[in-house]
Parts: C-alpha cells; sequence; structure tokens
C-alpha cells in the first residue's frame, strides 16, 4: 500500500509524470469502453472447500465466513 502511495506522490509532483498517467489512464479506459461485455457470472455458492484446505482453525473461520459474506451478496 507505501508503494501505491510513494508511486502516487511521486507522479502528482511531475508534471510530465502525471500527463503519462493521464494518457495511461484515458487508453485503458477506452478500450474498457469498447470491450464486449462479459456474460453475467452465476451465484457464489460458499461449499467450505477453501476452509477445509487450511490446516489453521482461525484461518478456517475466517475463509469460512468470508465465503458465507460473499455468498449471501450475490
Amino acid at each position: 500500500m507505501t508503494d501505491c502511495l510513494r508511486t502516487l506522490h511521486t507522479v502528482l509532483r511531475d508534471p510530465d509524470e502525471l500527463a503519462a498517467a493521464r494518457t495511461d489512464i484515458f487508453t485503458a479506459w477506452v478500450a474498457a469502453l469498447v470491450r464486449p461485455r462479459r456474460a453475467a457470472r452465476e451465484r457464489l455458492v460458499a461449499t467450505g472447500a477453501a476452509g477445509r484446505r487450511l490446516r489453521c482453525p482461525r484461518a478456517q473461520k475466517i475463509v469460512d465466513q468470508t465465503e458465507k459474506d460473499w455468498s449471501e451478496k450475490c
């Protein structure tokens, strides 16, 4: 995270870097607009398989809760 912030501060201080970043962002934005839309994804259902692959009970609990939360969002 600090690398991202450091890069952002560097870009913001240098007008040439900022212009290059704007060009890159604009190019990526146009490419994303032209790209065909993806098909809708199927709903994520928590199976518990990821949690069972872990040995640490705390990590299993975190993964299981994350799967549950994501499956309820869809």
